[in-house]
């Protein structure tokens, strides 16, 4: 059978497939192509914002010593150090930067705080979050803060969002998609920063569920949330 041929005035014309290979390009995480061992090749790049990093930071001072906080850094490469230093808080930023930093603090914190993660998301949303997208976090009620059009996680990382898979009186699951966490640590911050944007909302007595997580094999990473 031939293939249906779609056409728009003025544009050359395409096949199907051609349309589908465009969206799924327009949609799908950057491309970083690199030099190994066997050769170049490709593979997904994700960035998160100077303010991930800020707030991180802030938190590590707020409850490490100078030289605990001297030692979490003393541990990311040369690279990752200049990414701290320079970048200001709506800079993008690679993801992984993000990801040693967290890995380095959890050598410190997890021994003393096994919920640090999720305390440092909530401190993010609550400080820097509210510093630069209040409008976005204070609704009058978590369905609002939902329901809305922009997307608070589009502020943090990219590409990929948060979908609204189910909703009603006093509960909603959120959905992950085009992003991919890498460790458990990012799920666990935004596990807390979830927490603080319900009550920031107005929601009584939130809970926050990471019900779902790709890296214990399920196909998604979702969370479930309730307030009063």
């Amino acid at each position: 059978m031939n293939e249906v041929v779609l056409q728009v005035a003025g544009a050359p014309a395409r096949g199907a497939s051609d349309l589908r290979t465009l969206v799924h390009r327009r949609h799908a995480a950057p491309l970083c192509v690199g030099h190994g061992a066997t050769g170049s090749g490709e593979h997904a790049m994700y960035y998160t914002r100077g303010s991930t990093l800020h707030s991180t930071i802030e938190y590590l001072e707020h409850v490490l010593s100078p030289s605990a906080c001297a030692t979490v850094l003393s541990r990311l490469a040369p690279e990752e150090r200049a990414w701290l230093d320079r970048a200001s808080l709506t800079d993008d930023v690679p993801y992984p930067v993000a990801l040693g930093l967290w890995r380095s603090a959890d050598i410190e914190l997890h021994g003393v705080d096994p919920q640090w993660a999720e305390h440092a998301g909530a401190e993010s949303i609550r400080v820097r979050g509210m510093q630069l997208y209040s409008g976005l976090l204070k609704k009058p009620t978590p369905l609002e803060f939902l329901a809305q059009h922009i997307s608070l996680f589009q502020r943090y990382y990219r590409p990929g969002d948060m979908i609204i898979t189910e909703r009603g009186s006093g509960r909603a699951t959120s959905r992950m998609v085009g992003f991919e966490a890498g460790d458990r640590l990012f799920c666990r911050r935004l596990t807390g920063g979830w927490l603080a944007a319900m009550q920031i909302a107005g929601g009584r007595e939130p809970s926050v569920n990471h019900a779902r997580c790709v890296l214990e094999g399920d196909l998604f990473c979702e969370w479930e949330m309730r307030w009063k």
